[in-house]
């Protein structure tokens, strides 16, 4: 499908978690746009031309100067389908200790080779009853479990 040249309005139709179209006017980055404010973390269902949906998160950002003159508008837009899914399905805390677990293990071997890099892993709040948490950045003999309430 060629993109170059069209509005982004027409390019695929958008949806809310609900089932009610988005309008134009009212995607993050026109509301950004219109407000001077950051839009965060909008979810966003889009139907591509072969029929399947996706859903995006989407953030975006005006920066201006110190007349409020608009500067810039960062925009971010990340595939989030998968995670709807896994939360919908009730995977998702399975899915996200397995990224916690190889993240861990991951810092642990930077470590051991003498590299102290920090790691960061992005969880669902659906994550948060009943999650362990065992750190792996210690030999497994001083492994210790932090418990969510």
């Amino acid at each position: 499908m060629a993109m170059a040249g069209q509005a982004p309005a027409s390019l695929w139709p958008v949806v809310r978690d609900d089932g009610t179209t988005v309008a134009p006017a009212d995607r993050p980055e026109q509301v950004a746009l219109a407000t001077r404010q950051p839009v965060r973390r909008d979810l966003l269902g889009v139907t591509r031309p072969d029929g399947s949906q996706r859903w995006l998160e989407g953030d975006a950002v005006p920066t201006v100067d110190a007349a409020g003159t608009l500067r810039h508008l960062v925009c971010r837009y990340i595939d989030v389908t998968a995670r709807r899914l896994a939360e919908q399905t009730g995977l998702i805390q399975a899915l996200s200790q397995w990224v916690l677990n190889a993240a861990l293990r991951q810092c642990r071997q930077w470590r051991e080779a003498g590299l102290d890099l920090p790691i960061a892993v992005n969880l669902s709040t659906h994550d948060l009853p009943g999650l362990t948490i065992r750190t792996a950045t210690e030999p497994r003999r001083d492994d210790r479990v932090v418990r969510w309430p």
